[in-house]
């Protein structure tokens, strides 16, 4: 039995695990094909290969990371989040994941969304 153990010292995102995944894998290439494997026609997944497999949100959203804005999530980039993490569980055959406890920080933050 295949153990993952997550350890999310400075938090998580759908994005930042699936960039883990994509790393530890070694598969891009299945994310990218994904959207079409989805039927999800406008979108693409583009993935570094300057930086190994990390995706970032600027990647999904094709732009560059200074200048994304997170002030709406999209379904899609959810959807792409979360079937491409589960696509790749099953690619690397995790049967069970482990996580230490998420750090959520502390205090207050002004910001003009949400």
């Amino acid at each position: 039995m295949s153990t993952l153990l997550i350890d999310p010292f400075s938090g998580v995102s759908g994005d930042m695990f699936l960039g883990a995944l994509c790393d530890l894998s070694g598969d891009a290439e299945l994310l990218e094909t994904l959207p079409g494997m989805l039927n999800l026609k406008s979108s693409m997944v583009h993935v570094p290969r300057t930086s190994r497999c990390g995706i970032t949100a600027a990647a999904v959203h094709g732009t560059t990371k200074e200048r994304i804005h997170f002030h709406e999530v999209g379904a899609v980039d959810s959807i792409i989040d979360i079937v491409g993490s589960a696509l790749l569980l099953d690619r690397l055959n995790v049967k069970r994941v482990l996580s230490k406890p998420v750090c959520t920080g502390y205090g207050f933050v002004n910001c003009a969304h949400g």
